[in-house]
């Protein structure tokens, strides 16, 4: 996706298969997305812990495309 400039707010997603992440431009245009499943980090969905890296990680995959 082409380089954002400008106001963009972010959104998150944590589901049971993974965190999802999106990067909206103030007319609700996509600037950015990502997802990260769960069992990257580990085989317990409930585990607090493996929800906060699905999301850094979904976050970081999401900064790295705007």
């Amino acid at each position: 996706m082409a380089l954002s400039t400008g106001p963009l707010s972010i959104g998150i997603d944590i589901g049971t298969s993974g965190a999802r992440a999106v990067a909206m431009r103030p007319d609700f245009s996509i600037a950015a997305r990502s997802a990260v499943p769960l069992d990257r980090f580990g085989q317990n969905a409930r585990d607090p812990s493996v929800w906060w890296s699905a999301v850094g990680a979904a976050l970081a995959e999401l900064f790295s495309g705007i």
